[in-house]
């Protein structure tokens, strides 16, 4: 049986490398975006089942519009509020890029210091991880005495929030670095600046990699609970003055809205990354299609 199953794959292989070059150019370029575009079409066909199947249950059980609205009129609300949505949304996403790079300048160098230095490991570390522990809206009522309903407070919870998933990623990845690495560049009397340059470095930045994308999306949510704390506007306003009426249909739009702003976050770090890192192995089974 295997021996029948490996003259048909021979056979096959040599059909392909008798064709045109054009013709296999073709067809590898179509598995290459086949490759790219399936991790796509099938979570937007998931999700439409979902809405179709949302849409049906809504209107054959008559579901009032302030418990579950349909899709269709979560998206005839998007559109038609559109304007008041996008003034909501310039705050929020605001509070999201400016949080999300405070909290990236200050994350990973200190990362790179925990790792680098026995003493920020043993004295500082310990504290960072006792301090995620603290429930950030438990900061919420201290956030307000200290610096009243500006915007400083929502970008205070924002920092909190997404500043963990990066020092933690950052210091894993360069304490993962193998040591067989480390000794050939001490053999080769490399600097400690060289050495964290060419080896540390790039090994950890997978590793950094991972850790950004996961505080972007944290830095959403702590947007959303710095407004929850107190705002005159932002998307977390409209979610609560929205509920406060029981127009569930422009709650719904706004978390579109997030959703948007998490989603196109997410991807454009990921599109950073593999400009970065192209030579990491799960970017070229990417790039590969695979």
């Amino acid at each position: 049986m295997s021996n029948e199953m490996n003259t048909t794959n021979k056979s096959e292989i040599l059909k392909f490398n008798s064709l045109p070059k054009d013709e296999i150019r073709q067809i590898s370029l179509g598995h290459r975006i086949w490759g790219k575009t399936q991790g796509f079409i099938y979570p937007f066909l998931t999700l439409f089942m979902l809405l179709v199947v949302t849409e049906t249950i809504v209107r054959v059980f008559h579901i009032r519009n302030f418990i579950l609205p349909a899709p269709t009129k979560i998206f005839e609300t998007l559109f038609q509020s559109w304007p008041y949505l996008w003034t909501n949304a310039k705050p929020t996403l605001f509070v999201v890029i400016v949080g999300f790079t405070m909290s990236l300048c200050t994350a990973v160098p200190i990362g790179i210091l925990i790792a680098s230095s026995k003493v920020m490991e043993k004295f500082v570390y310990p504290l960072l991880v006792t301090a995620q522990t603290i429930p950030k809206i438990a900061l919420a009522p201290m956030l307000i005495i200290w610096f009243g309903f500006s915007m400083t407070p929502k970008l205070v919870i924002t920092v909190l929030i997404s500043f963990f998933p990066m020092v933690i990623n950052t210091v894993a990845g360069l304490k993962g670095v193998p040591q067989e690495m480390l000794d050939l560049a001490r053999s080769s009397r490399a600097s400690k600046l060289t050495t964290f340059r060419k080896i540390r470095w790039p090994f950890a930045l997978p590793s950094v990699f991972a850790g950004l994308k996961i505080a972007i999306t944290m830095a959403v949510i702590g947007a959303i609970v710095g407004e929850y704390i107190g705002a005159d506007k932002g998307l977390g306003f409209v979610l609560i003055a929205a509920a406060g009426r029981l127009e569930m249909d422009l709650v719904f739009a706004a978390v579109v809205i997030l959703v948007a702003i998490g989603m196109s976050s997410f991807y454009t770090l990921t599109f950073i990354e593999r400009i970065s890192i192209p030579w990491h192995e799960s970017i070229r089974k990417e790039n590969r299609g695979h």
